[in-house]
């Protein structure tokens, strides 16, 4: 567990994820590891999704509580949080946060998750 004086340092290094897939499971702990990431994978019921400490945030919008989307896309919504937020599976019943941080990726191809990802990274490294 990271100390608060510690999490905007590792914000740039964490990926948070709320998936129930092996595959993809297995997939973004090895491409963690390839771009010298940390990868949080949690329960759907967290609450952690809106202490935003991480750089992005992959959810499956088939698996996550309803009340702990609500309550992010509220925190979203009042500008607390900003970071980008992938959204696949079933995600009709989701609310989408006015922000514009939240993209629903319609495509079950995992390379084109790890793409962004990689793609948001670098742009971090480069912007810092």
């Amino acid at each position: 567990m990271s100390m608060p004086g510690n999490a905007s340092h590792k914000q740039n290094r964490a990926i948070y994820c709320v998936v129930d897939n092996p595959e993809l499971e297995a997939a973004l702990k090895t491409f963690a590891e390839e771009i010298n990431c940390e990868i949080l994978f949690d329960w759907p019921n967290s609450i952690e999704l809106i202490l935003e400490h991480y750089f992005i945030a992959i959810v499956d919008g088939s698996i996550i509580d309803e009340a702990v989307w609500n309550m992010y896309v509220e925190f979203c919504n009042n500008g607390d949080i900003r970071v980008p937020c992938l959204l696949f599976g079933d995600t009709g019943r989701l609310q989408i946060p006015e922000y514009g941080n939240v993209y629903r990726i319609a495509s079950n191809d995992y390379g084109v998750i790890l793409d962004i990802i990689k793609n948001i990274k670098s742009g971090l490294l480069t912007s810092a």
